[in-house]
């Protein structure tokens, strides 16, 4: 009876312990369904992850989580977006025991800002960016109003002619764009750019391209011709790309199409139609910032001399496009463009933090709005460095080091000195393929240092297809390569700081 009783309470303990971890397993699933819903930042916020002092494939594939993640949006310069990038870094930077500060500076947004744009004949009236849109690319500001004449691709040159015989004064021209995104066009043998001086010059009070290929989608590809070298007066008529629909639209007035004038391109079409047309734009300026930490060296002397670590943080943002199933917007994240380069330094902060001891001191640089044109972050910080400019001993710039490939191959661009130091250096790393160009692969934000005098030493993987598409995401990075290029960057600066020269 006994016995009995001793196994009843047995089995009791063992269903009830078979219990207890039922429900615990439930609760883990629950609260994993509930962390997989939340973004990585927020659980940033809430489950510390805590880098290690070594350059880690760990620590690089968390930091690109993090940065090329959704919920930043892209990292576009001037936006909230790049706030949340910007208490990211500093972030960890606080975390590897680093003062940082940020330096404001203006910028001049690169996409054009385009309000009260019109395109109207007839009962038609124009969806921007659907049906047309402006091919300057500047601040301006024109209208339009006349009847059209088609003119194949608008050449005037030694073989053909198509305005001659042709009275385009005071009306809009209408040409095959041709340009090497159209697959349906043959290319043009003359540029946009020289054939909107001749529409121009034959008394044309504007220009219609037709790039029938783009609107496949929904949506007319972006792109067009930046005036800004050259005098503005000198472009006063407007140039717009419009779809074959609106092509087609506006050649029925002449009872024709968009395909049959392309199989007789060398005749001229008068279109009985007046188009109204109006372009206007306008470029924003928007706030950006500089991202500094500095390791002091502990030389009395050479600590005044300063070796700065640097890469871009931001990136092109998110941008919505019109299709034939309604707007969609689509994500930029920039996994090699370049969170792989911001990792690097905040990977090789941490690890010459614990290193320690190095006599000159060690400036941590991340640069906003290098996307936006003229390296506007990287300038601001050489023209109003505390210091002056020689005390720089070298510039380390590292923009798309995640994609190294088969073969192992990184592109640097550095001097002589510098290169005689790495190639020293770059014998412990025989995995590691170091090309040396002549010439720099990128604009990037050494090129301001450069353009001072300053000696720099620039690293990157290259260019892929998925460059400045949403597709340069995380999952096409190459961490291991990447750990091992900056194992070899981190023996150089170490190098390179204790060295008298």
């Amino acid at each position: 009876m006994i016995k009995c009783k001793k196994i009843k309470k047995k089995i009791f303990k063992t269903i009830l312990a078979m219990s207890i971890l039922i429900l615990l397993l439930g609760f883990v699933h629950k609260r994993d369904r509930i962390i997989a819903k939340v973004d990585i930042p927020v659980i940033q916020q809430t489950i510390k992850y805590k880098t290690s002092n070594e350059i880690t494939i760990g620590d690089l594939h968390f930091l690109i989580s993090v940065l090329a993640s959704d919920s930043l949006e892209g990292r576009a310069a001037g936006t909230s977006a790049e706030e949340k990038t910007i208490d990211f870094i500093s972030e960890k930077l606080s975390d590897y025991g680093l003062i940082h500060h940020l330096q404001p500076f203006t910028f001049a947004k690169r996409d054009l800002v385009w309000y009260d744009c019109t395109l109207a004949f007839g009962v038609f009236h124009g969806e921007l960016n659907r049906d047309f849109r402006s091919l300057i690319l500047k601040n301006s500001s024109y209208n339009a109003n006349g009847e059209v004449v088609f003119v194949g691709y608008g050449y005037e040159n030694s073989r053909f002619n198509d305005y001659k015989d042709v009275d385009v004064t005071g009306k809009w021209v209408m040409i095959f764009e041709g340009v090497f995104i159209d697959n349906i066009v043959p290319r043009a043998n003359q540029s946009l750019w020289e054939r909107y001086d001749i529409a121009q010059k034959n008394g044309a009070i504007g220009v219609l391209a037709i790039c029938p290929d783009s609107a496949s989608n929904g949506q007319l590809v972006p792109g067009g011709i930046r005036f800004g070298t050259t005098s503005s007066s000198k472009f006063s008529i407007p140039m717009i790309r419009i779809s074959s629909k609106t092509a087609d639209s506006i050649f029925r007035y002449a009872g024709s199409n968009t395909l049959d004038a392309l199989r007789n391109v060398r005749e001229n079409i008068q279109i009985p139609i007046k188009i109204n047309g109006s372009i206007n734009s306008r470029t924003d300026t928007l706030v950006s910032n500089n991202i500094i930490a500095c390791l002091e060296g502990v030389d009395s002397l050479l600590k005044k001399e300063y070796i700065i670590v640097g890469a871009h943080y931001d990136h092109l943002g998110k941008r919505t496009f019109p299709t034939i199933n309604g707007d969609s917007t689509v994500i930029y994240n920039g996994a090699d463009d370049n969170a792989s380069g911001v990792a690097g330094v905040m990977e090789l902060a941490e690890k010459l933090v614990s290193v320690g001891n190095l006599k000159r001191s060690i400036m941590f640089v991340l640069f906003g709005a290098e996307e936006q044109g003229g390296l506007p972050g990287s300038r601001y910080f050489c023209d109003n460095f505390p210091s002056p400019l020689g005390d720089i001993k070298l510039m380390i710039n590292m923009d798309m080091i995640g994609r190294m490939d088969s073969l192992n191959i990184v592109y640097v661009h550095t001097d002589s000195p510098n290169s005689i130091l790495l190639k020293t250096v770059g014998i412990s790393y025989p995995c590691i393929s170091l090309t040396f160009d002549s010439q720099s692969r990128m604009q990037s934000d050494q090129r301001s240092f450069a353009a001072k005098n300053i000696p720099i030493l620039y690293f990157t993987t290259g260019y892929h297809p998925e460059y400045h598409t949403p597709n340069d995401i995380i999952s096409t990075i190459n961490f291991d390569g990447q750990k091992k290029l900056l194992d070899m960057i981190c023996d150089f600066i170490v190098l390179k700081a204790e060295s008298v020269n």
